[in-house]
């Protein structure tokens, strides 16, 4: 009985212990404007025009520890957004420059 307790106790203390990065996730955001987007966007992103950037990831129901792709045309709209997603506490936020940056990325590095 007493080893069934520590087994409980332990896997108790560990799913405590895990930081909330153990359920973090990868978003992949493309804030150029919708008619942009549907010219072409990396796969597996969504849209969310720069603007919004910090709207969006909220009703997008995105974390502050989640990791944040952002891209636009050139990178200048996407630095906009992570500087914003920054100050609301986003920490996690990588922009990837241009759109066919971002293409060239995703291929090295797929995000699921």
């Amino acid at each position: 009985m007493n080893k069934l307790f520590s087994f409980i106790l332990a896997g108790t203390a560990a799913l405590f212990s895990c930081s909330a990065t153990c359920f973090a996730q990868d978003f992949i955001i493309d804030v150029r404007s919708p008619a942009e987007y549907e010219s072409g966007h990396a796969e597996n992103s969504i849209n969310i025009v720069f603007s919004d950037i910090v709207k969006g990831v909220t009703e997008n129901d995105i974390k502050k520890d989640d990791t944040i792709y952002v891209y636009c045309l050139s990178g200048k709209r996407a630095e906009r957004a992570k500087n914003s997603l920054n100050n609301a506490g986003y920490q996690n936020v990588i922009n990837l420059g241009g759109y066919e940056d971002a293409v060239v990325y995703f291929k090295e590095h797929p995000v699921k």
